[in-house]
């Protein structure tokens, strides 16, 4: 029996170093799937604002008619665009950016009107800004297809949406 004494205490150190490892690894697998909810909520909230964007775009933007306030580009350059490039400039189409107190960030998005292979777009983008303004999360543009309604051209609807 002498050579048993500190058994106890070695089995009860495994034991509460095995505990130990499990909790940490629990915390940190709880920590991960927060960080995950959050980037996901922040990345829904940027879509949400880019459709927004382009909804309230359609339903006030008096030149959707003229021919020439469409800019001429390629699609692939404006999936390339980030909220920092789309936005530059953005006050020169009224005041379509919009921010909503979250949280600490905001919910902002824009609009931009676009010609790409010979039809017009509503091209909407939203994002979630931090307190220094920098994007936290962008969404990838929205495009609204625009069609003229039959004569005479004063309006147009949205052909498509996605």
């Amino acid at each position: 029996m002498p050579k048993e004494k500190g058994a106890a205490l070695v089995v009860v150190l495994a034991v509460l170093a095995i505990s130990l490892m499990l909790g940490l690894t629990g915390l940190q697998s709880a920590l991960v799937s927060q960080q995950l909810a959050g980037n996901y909520r922040d990345a829904s909230l940027a879509r949400i604002g880019a459709e927004t964007a382009v909804a309230q775009a359609y339903a006030t933007d008096s030149q959707l008619t003229a021919s020439d306030a469409f800019v001429d580009v390629d699609r692939s350059v404006v999936e390339a665009l980030t909220w920092t490039t789309f936005t530059d400039g953005y006050t020169a189409f009224g005041d379509q950016f919009q921010q909503n107190g979250l949280q600490g960030n905001k919910l902002a998005y824009a609009y931009r009107r676009f010609r790409i292979e010979g039809t017009d777009y509503l091209v909407g983008l939203g994002a979630v800004l931090g307190s220094n303004d920098t994007a936290i999360a962008q969404s990838r543009p929205v495009y609204a297809a625009l069609e003229e309604i039959s004569p005479p051209s004063t309006a147009r609807k949205i052909l498509s949406w996605r």
